[in-house]
């Protein structure tokens, strides 16, 4: 999607711009490349802020679910195996969660045993 060349529009949720704000070197915006995948919100400008749409994970490990390594060559190069849809029973919000109550790291939100189960 293109947008005004003074690049103070962001680009919409789902995209990604190449920098943020008035670094941008390119008016077009474009998609995480992963299926399923969107970004985290209007405005993103890196690939960590790619995730799981609702009802898809990312599934990993311990401090393999940190997006702060992400690439648009290593997002592409996983592009139809990077979210996976939610296994039956469980609840996959997509996104990103706390690694604990204490930090401010991220990482993909994991399936869900429901509440009441």
């Amino acid at each position: 999607e293109r947008f005004s060349a003074s690049r103070c529009e962001r680009c919409p949720e789902g995209t990604i711009a190449d920098l943020p704000g008035e670094l941008r070197s390119s008016e077009l915006c474009e998609e995480c490349g992963i299926l399923h995948g969107t970004s985290l919100y209007p405005g993103a400008a890196s690939y960590e802020d790619c995730v799981c749409e609702l009802g898809y994970y990312h599934p990993c490990e311990a401090g393999d679910c940190r997006t702060d390594a992400y690439t648009k060559a290593g997002m592409r190069a996983q592009a139809s195996s990077f979210c996976l849809a939610c296994p039956p029973g469980m609840e996959c919000l997509g996104g990103l969660e706390a690694v604990d109550e204490d930090s401010l790291e991220r990482r993909h939100q994991q399936p869900l045993v429901p509440e009441g189960f």
